[in-house]
């Protein structure tokens, strides 16, 4: 079996303004890895593997749907957050956080580390404990535990209150696009398409 990054860290931000990854993390990005943000504005850490099958995705969505202005939209949003960290010849494992990553996440000095299987989130505190009170997470997450897909889940069953789920969804990553199907090749989520647009880019 792989080994699985979980667990909820916290980190401080140093009198420099750097942070170090938890050692039970580091394994799941490795020396070098890339950081942008997610759709709630949390900082994902991506290793070298995961972030080459994020760009092979990103680069047939936007070959097949660059007439899509929120597709278009996003792939940019994700590219102008992208950053690479290079940890290689750093014996102390620590760097700074990048500016424009730290404020568009809202991070100040107190940070949350959660290992989501094969990358990393980096959170402000209020938001990862807005996830904890959502309804919606807690019932589907006792279906997951118990092995039910949640494809079989009628979307009534799982109970939604719109405030706090909105607040919850900060805690969540999409991860899906960046998964890699069997052939190698990365692939879409579980829909297997990329939704309808739901406006156009402001």
């Amino acid at each position: 079996m792989a080994e699985a990054a979980f667990g909820t860290y916290d980190i401080q931000v140093d009198s420099q303004g750097r942070i170090r990854l938890p050692g039970d993390l580091q394994f799941a990005v490795g020396r070098e890895f890339f950081m942008t943000v997610d759709e709630w504005d949390n900082i994902v850490a991506l290793g070298q593997d995961k972030w080459a099958g994020l760009l092979e995705f990103l680069q047939g969505v936007y070959a097949r749907y660059g007439h899509r202005s929120d597709v278009v939209g996003a792939v940019k949003r994700i590219m102008a957050f992208a950053v690479r960290i290079d940890l290689r010849n750093n014996e102390s494992m620590r760097f700074p956080l990048p500016e424009r990553l730290k404020q568009q996440s809202g991070i100040d000095n107190r940070i949350v580390a959660i290992g989501l299987i094969d990358h990393i989130m980096l959170a402000a505190p209020e938001r990862v404990a807005a996830c904890a009170s959502s309804p919606a997470a807690k019932s589907m997450s006792g279906f997951l535990l118990r092995g039910v897909d949640p494809d079989a889940v009628v979307a009534d069953t799982v109970r939604r209150d719109p405030l706090q789920d909105s607040a919850a969804n900060s805690c969540t990553t999409a991860s899906s696009p960046a998964e890699s199907s069997g052939d190698g090749a990365a692939s879409p989520g579980a829909a297997g398409s990329i939704p309808a647009a739901g406006g156009e880019e402001p």
